[in-house]
């Protein structure tokens, strides 16, 4: 089961780093990749996902 299967969609991504938003609960969460298996997964401030990018 995948990220999207609960609710949430791609709001960016950077290199291996993709960010996900949940509109319905307000959520964003970090995923890095490795090997094509998620290696990291965060929670995030919703603002990551909604008002731009980190630097």
């Amino acid at each position: 089961m995948g990220i999207q299967a609960l609710g949430y969609e791609l709001a960016w991504q950077r290199g291996l780093t993709s960010y996900y938003y949940n509109a319905q609960t307000g959520a964003c969460v970090e995923v890095v990749t490795s090997d094509g298996r998620y290696s990291s997964v965060r929670m995030l401030n919703s603002a990551v996902c909604t008002d731009g990018r980190p630097a």
